[in-house]
């Protein structure tokens, strides 16, 4: 498929490098998308111009900061799921993803795998587009046992590396 000459580039700091091609299927692929680059705000403002400019528009913008999940607890679970139920229709933006604590992954994990009724009132989950971001390598965390690879791998279906934005 040929991007239109259209197809809407970013506004940041630094040329992107991305083709319009590929910017053309970001904008129209509902699917995770993992930003990594050490800069918070280029982070930031990459994630608001995918939901800008995607089928999620229509719906909010939440930003979940995973810098504050070092310990998970019931709290902080239902806080995530009310997140997502909140963001219906819209972008969640998951920053400082290493950091989510192994709780929430699983939580997150089960809504990105469809298994996430909500078991404490049994309804189906919001259709929400999931952006992630984070400043470090995110290969040793699963390496490690820190990051549950398996919810990587439904994160990281389109990447953006620091050289790309």
């Amino acid at each position: 498929m040929k991007a239109p000459e259209h197809a809407k580039q970013p506004q940041t700091d630094r040329d992107v490098n991305m083709t319009p091609d590929a910017w053309l299927r970001l904008q129209t692929l509902d699917v995770p998308v993992l930003i990594s680059d050490p800069d918070h705000t280029r982070r930031y403002r990459l994630a608001r111009f995918i939901h800008e400019n995607s089928s999620a528009q229509r719906g909010p913008f939440a930003m979940w900061s995973c810098h504050r999940d070092t310990i998970a607890d019931i709290s902080s679970s239902t806080e995530l799921i009310l997140t997502l139920e909140q963001a219906r229709s819209g972008s969640v933006f998951f920053d400082g993803i290493s950091r989510m604590a192994p709780a929430l992954q699983s939580e997150l994990f089960a809504f990105l795998t469809d298994e996430s009724r909500d078991h404490r009132n049994g309804t189906a989950a919001p259709s929400v587009r999931i952006i992630t971001g984070t400043s470090v390598p995110m290969l040793p965390h699963v390496e490690d046992g820190s990051f549950n690879g398996a919810l990587l791998y439904r994160l990281n279906v389109i990447h953006i590396a620091e050289g790309d934005c």
